[in-house]
Parts: C-alpha cells; sequence; structure tokens
C-alpha cells in the first residue's frame, strides 16, 4: 500500500481479502519511492509493477497504452499507461455481495508522466469503493462513521443502470455488435470479462456477471489531456449483469461523474458527446 494512507483505508483493504500491501513472500508493498520514483519512464515503472503483482500471483488482464491509442488517431498524449490485473477468487466475493462493484473491476493502477517529467500513478482506493457501492463493512467503528456521512444525504455513485430484456449473453452480444459497428470510427473492445468462468464451483450462487472494456481514443484523449488521472477509469464499460429475479441490467459510468471526480475543465462538449454516444449503445442494445 503507498505511503500515507490511513489505517483504517488499509485495515479495509485487507479486509476486502485484496492483499496488496504484503505478498505471500513477504516482499515489499506498492511503494511510491521504490516503484515510482527510481522508474526512469512509465513503461519501467509499470514493468516493475507488473513483476511484483505476477510474484504475488496475480492475473495480469493486460495493458492500455492510452498514448499510443492517442497516436493512433494523430493525437498527443503524455506518456500514460493502465495495468489491469485480478484475483478473479477474491473478486468473486465481493461481486456475490455487490454485483456492481465489477464495473471497477479488473483492480487497476494508472501510471502517466506529467509536464515536467514527473512519473506519477493512481488506483482506486478501498474507501471509493466502499463509498460507491455502498459496502457493507462488519467493523462497527467504520459502520458508524458511514452512517454519521450519510444523515447529510446519499453519496451520488455515478452508476448508471437499464434494464434489457435480452438474457446476459445475448445483451453482451448485442453490446459488442453495437460498439464494433462504429469501428471505423474508431471503437474498439479490447477485453471482455466473465466473472463467472473461473469460479463456477466455488461461486456455483453467483448470477452472470459480465463486463464489457471499450473505448475510442478520439473520445478519451481529450479527457486525458485535460487531466491524466481520468485514464484510470478508460477505455469506458458496460457491466451486463442479472439480479436474484433474472432480470438483465446494463449499468455503466456517468461521465459527468467521472468528469467531476477527476476535475475536468472545458470539455463539456466532449462530456456531452460520450454522454450520448453511451445512451446510444445501450439503446441499441435493449431494442426488441
Amino acid at each position: 500500500m503507498v505511503k500515507g494512507k490511513s489505517v483504517v483505508l488499509i485495515t479495509v483493504w485487507l479486509m476486502l481479502g485484496w492483499i496488496t500491501a504484503v505478498s505471500a513472500n513477504n516482499q515489499k508493498p506498492f511503494d511510491e519511492e521504490d516503484l515510482i520514483k527510481e522508474s526512469a519512464s512509465v513503461s519501467e515503472a509499470i514493468s516493475n509493477i507488473r513483476h511484483i503483482l505476477e510474484q504475488q500471483e496475480f492475473d495480469i488482464i493486460g495493458v492500455v497504452d492510452h498514448a499510443a491509442g492517442a497516436a493512433s488517431v494523430g493525437m498527443d498524449l503524455r506518456p500514460t499507461q493502465l495495468i489491469l490485473f485480478s484475483d478473479r477468487r477474491q473478486e468473486n466475493k465481493l461481486i456475490h455481495d455487490k454485483q456492481t462493484l465489477a464495473i471497477d473491476l479488473p483492480l487497476k493502477i494508472l501510471v502517466w508522466e506529467d509536464g515536467d517529467g514527473t512519473i506519477n500513478f493512481f488506483y482506486n482506493g478501498p474507501g471509493y469503493l466502499i463509498d460507491r457501492h455502498r459496502l457493507q463493512l462488519h467493523d462497527h467503528h467504520l459502520e458508524k462513521i458511514a452512517k454519521s456521512v450519510r444523515q447529510f444525504g446519499d453519496v451520488n455513485n455515478g452508476l448508471i443502470t437499464v434494464d434489457s430484456p435480452f438474457s446476459v449473453e445475448q445483451t453482451v452480444e448485442n453490446l459488442r455488435n453495437a460498439i464494433e459497428a462504429l469501428a471505423d470510427r474508431g471503437f474498439r473492445v479490447p477485453f471482455v470479462i466473465d466473472f463467472l468462468s473461473d469460479g463456477q464451483h466455488e461461486f456455483a450462487h453467483l448470477s452472470a456477471t459480465t463486463l464489457l472494456i471499450f473505448g475510442n481514443p478520439n473520445a478519451g484523449t481529450p479527457l486525458m489531456q485535460n487531466q491524466q488521472r481520468i485514464g484510470v477509469d478508460l477505455p469506458q464499460k458496460f457491466l451486463v449483469w442479472e439480479d436474484q429475479y433474472g432480470q438483465t441490467h446494463i449499468t455503466y459510468n456517468d461521465i459527468s461523474f467521472l468528469a467531476e471526480r477527476h476535475d475536468l475543465q472545458g470539455v463539456e462538449q466532449n462530456l456531452e458527446n460520450i454522454s450520448t454516444a453511451l445512451a446510444n449503445f445501450v439503446k441499441v442494445a435493449t431494442q426488441e
């Protein structure tokens, strides 16, 4: 865990089962000084992080090179890469309790170079996930804190959920077809993650939950040029899931929520275009 995180958040992180603080081999934790400041480039930092994750037996889903994506459409972006990694068993435990949490999985670490040449990194911490998905905590002190905050109003979790009349499998296919139909405009689907596939024996009661990760550098690059940190929430995602009653839902991020979270300024038209595109994909995928 990065230095300076509070004891409470470290405790919650470990409660969630994501052992990022210390590996089974008692290696050093993720440490900004060791992994970032000593790295000569974003690529080297990603390589260092990947090495430690693999030693800790995480599965590496892949690396998204946002700068390369920008270059592919003739746009400039300082070196920015996102590494996606997974512990499927621990993730399935969490999804079983709160399916929408899968929209923030797999785990991600964003590494970027700023205008001064400094290498930075960012990831979604446990406090963000707890607040966003209303995770039920079993520590009475933490529950008391959460209750105190909620009395002043509910937290905007920035998730939009739409019902689908089709099965999860069919809805995923519809979404993928709608996105790939616009490949000539730059849309791609680099990852499709079926959270049920690798946990069927232990989590046979887990409802179908599939994540489509897709993007378009024409849309995402201007946002990262404005604030590179938003790269942790890009590419875009559609979470398709079935609830306990057999109803299929599509959940995705409200781009306005992400813009506020990362303090984007002066890109209102870009945000409106992205919002419209996301809504249109969902509309096409759910039409009978």
